[in-house]
């Protein structure tokens, strides 16, 4: 079997780029909390990718990501893709946390706490 980089690939380092510079306000706001340790003195990165996709923020110690969800990630379609992705990342022993972006602008006390309790 070949081996297969399937964290941080190189033939998505501009999608990873463009996605940390347009980054949206939610991202921007969990992104402050999550940076520099502050969460249990766990690291954190933004935009890293596995496989084919990217995660919104990962914790490669703990083997979290953590994913925001706007309201397109209602509609049907969406949510199938989002559980194949979620099953996929199982497979590599990945844990996903996904949060409303609502909940980040609301209540990000709440999303900081649960976030903290499955570190």
């Amino acid at each position: 079997m070949k081996w297969m980089k399937i964290h941080n690939s190189p033939k998505m380092a501009d999608k990873r780029r463009d996605l940390r510079i347009h980054e949206t306000p939610e991202e921007k706001l969990l992104w402050e909390r999550l940076r520099n340790k502050q969460l249990k003195n766990c690291k954190f990165k933004r935009q890293h990718s596995v496989g084919g996709y990217i995660l919104d923020f990962y914790c490669c110690s703990k083997r979290i990501a953590i994913e925001l969800d706007g309201l397109h990630h209602l509609n049907e379609d969406k949510i199938r893709y989002d559980m194949a992705r979620t099953e996929l990342l199982q497979t590599y022993n990945i844990q996903v946390l996904r949060f409303m972006n609502q909940q980040i602008t609301t209540d990000i006390q709440s999303v900081l706490d649960r976030i903290q309790n499955f570190l």
